[in-house]
């Protein structure tokens, strides 16, 4: 965003507290009569994380933020996580636990596919630490 842009809604000081604060600039520059565009790409994302404390570190903090912006859709991630739940359904012995997991493991490989094809990526492999 061009610096005069960024000098219109104050600067970044007003975002030093916000948890979202991507959101929260995109508010105010809406707010403000400015056009807030989507880019066409994607970007990637290549998890580091050298030990488990830091691996969960990252999906809570990002759970945060959703729940900052949108507390009612933040209760309704939980149905993002098919894999958790139908291991949930297996500790409690409900019918058909394994064919959930199974399902999830399959709705998960097909949603990979399906994002390297529509972004021409190439295939990727096992994690490497």
């Amino acid at each position: 965003m061009p610096k005069a842009t960024l000098n219109r809604i104050g600067g970044l000081t007003p975002f030093l507290d916000e948890l979202a604060d991507d959101h929260a600039i995109g508010r105010e520059l809406r707010a403000a009569g400015i056009e807030v565009k989507i880019p066409r790409f994607a970007v990637g994302h290549v998890c580091f994380e050298r030990n488990l404390r830091s691996l969960w570190q990252l999906p809570m903090r990002v759970a945060g933020r959703i729940r900052s912006i949108d507390p009612i859709g933040y209760v309704g991630t939980i149905f993002m996580h098919p894999m958790m739940l139908s291991l949930l359904a297996a500790c409690f012995s409900a019918k058909h636990s394994v064919g959930l997991a199974i399902g999830a493991l399959a709705s998960r490989a097909f949603l990979s596919f399906s994002v390297e094809h529509s972004f021409g990526l190439p295939r990727q492999g096992p994690a490497r630490l």
